[in-house]
């Protein structure tokens, strides 16, 4: 059981974002994380629980 809403979970990667880019640190892997998230939350909603992550990247390609 999740709870945790999708859009929620976006906005905490797009905080660790902004530190990362005002420490010039180097987060390919976030910047990889916000944008599937950022799709997954244009096709599910930011209601989507974010378990629903696991089932939107099993249809990506």
């Amino acid at each position: 059981q999740g709870g945790f809403q999708l859009g929620l979970m976006r906005k905490d990667l797009e905080t660790a974002g902004s530190i990362a880019a005002e420490t010039g640190f180097d987060a390919k892997a976030l910047a990889l994380c916000r944008m599937l998230w950022t799709d997954a939350m244009a096709e599910l909603g930011p209601r989507a629980d974010n378990t629903e992550i696991h089932r939107y990247l099993g249809g990506v390609r």
